[in-house]
């Protein structure tokens, strides 16, 4: 009686849900499989005790079961199939031939029950119905085979997709020339051995060590402060974008100038993600030369789009009733954001926040490729200069940081959650 819950076995606690359904004062009662963890020698006890307390206490008892033989110790018996309703009839009326066309088998196994049991059922007439819905049937003959359309419904039109996919496939593999076999083919594995080989041993001169030190902090400073500049990017447009904070859209249909702005917030926020932030990248080192800069700016305009798209989607998929209470009452846009949107959101908006922050990171060593500054172009120069254990130490110092990162983030994330 005392134990905790996650130590009680599936029976008990069964027991322990009929104990509280007896005790309650509800005038109806909703129990889904009563019997299903409890010993079969128990199930015709529970059944009687349930009905005999639903008398007792005026209340309508509804139960779903898979036992034709103990539905038909009820009063009524409903039946449904693919969510329809097959019959709704009075136990007595329940006849093989419907329990046939119920589960669409032409031979199964009822039991037929005693006329001490159907006593215990409350009468068609009474006052407080116990009601039955018969969804499968332990008892069924499994004597004939099943056809695959009984087995599993839905087998034919997965096998139609799978087929569909292959079909819509092939073309793209051909397209690309994928041809994993060249992977083992001698000149192959050969070249690979000594492009390997170059990588061994990792460099680990002091001068060198400080040299990646350095660099990798500045990866972290190009990520945190192109995220701190998309941040101020998106944030102005997601209040413009999403229609929750619309006063306008109130009544019902948003005026035309609101709408109009809020698709030309949303379409830019479409072309700020649509472009990679490496092509911004190509375009930033063009303007402002090589170096960190133009990667700050590239995780700023591509990330600035992406987080105003989810945090849009978050604000509106969020419940609405308090906004639009504050808005109605006279509040401010801002205000109902604060108070109605942001209390609700505010963790999916953190946690997703801390996730963008470290793809950034992962991003900016990218971006250094292309000159963008970090760590990314330190190991650009040393693969131009066929210096594979220099490369091989901040391939392993990039693996460790984006590692860090991830602890961090999720920490963070199941602080906020």
């Amino acid at each position: 009686l005392f134990e905790r819950v996650d130590r009680l076995s599936g029976g008990e606690r069964q027991r322990v849900g009929l104990a509280r359904a007896l005790v309650s004062s509800a005038s109806l009662w909703l129990i889904d499989e009563p019997l299903s963890s409890l010993d079969p020698s128990r199930a015709a006890l529970a059944i009687e005790t349930l009905t005999q307390a639903a008398r007792e206490h005026g209340a309508t008892l509804i139960t779903t079961l898979h036992q034709v033989d103990v539905a038909t110790r009820f009063a009524r018996v409903i039946g449904l199939r693919d969510g329809e309703l097959q019959f709704d009839l009075p136990s007595r009326e329940v006849t093989r031939d419907r329990l046939a066309a119920l589960y669409a088998q032409h031979e199964y196994e009822l039991l037929t029950p005693t006329p001490e049991s159907m006593t215990s059922a409350a009468t068609p007439g009474d006052k407080t119905p116990a009601a039955n819905y018969c969804r499968s049937s332990s008892t069924l003959n499994t004597s004939t085979p099943l056809s695959p359309q009984l087995r599993d419904p839905a087998w034919l039109a997965r096998l139609f997709w799978t087929c569909a996919g292959l079909v819509l496939l092939a073309p793209a593999l051909v397209l690309t020339e994928f041809k994993p076999w060249t992977l083992f083919e001698a000149e192959t594995i050969k070249s690979t051995q000594r492009f390997l080989g170059d990588f061994f041993p990792p460099k680990v001169e002091s001068e060198f060590l400080l040299l990646v030190a350095r660099e990798s902090w500045r990866t972290v400073a190009i990520a945190t402060a192109g995220m701190a500049l998309a941040l101020v990017v998106a944030i102005p447009l997601t209040l413009l974008s999403t229609s929750a904070l619309s006063i306008s859209a109130l009544p019902g249909r948003m005026h035309a100038i609101p709408f109009v702005i809020r698709q030309a917030t949303r379409w830019l926020l479409i072309v700020l993600r649509s472009v990679p932030e490496l092509v911004w990248a190509l375009v930033f080192v063009r303007v402002v030369g090589l170096g960190p800069t133009a990667g700050v700016l590239a995780i700023a305009l591509t990330y600035g789009g992406m987080l105003g798209k989810v945090y849009g989607e978050i604000l509106e998929s969020d419940e609405s009733h308090a906004t639009h209470t504050l808005l109605r009452n006279g509040a401010g846009r801002l205000q109902a954001f604060f108070y109605g949107l942001l209390p609700q959101s505010s963790a999916e908006l953190t946690s997703y926040t801390v996730y963008r922050w470290e793809c950034a990171i992962r991003s900016s060593a990218v971006l250094g490729f292309v000159g963008a500054g970090g760590l990314g172009q330190q190991m650009d120069n040393s693969m131009k200069m066929f210096q594979g254990s220099e490369v091989a130490t901040m391939l392993i110092v990039f693996m460790l940081l984006v590692g860090l990162a991830d602890y961090a983030s999720s920490r963070l994330r199941r602080m906020l959650a």
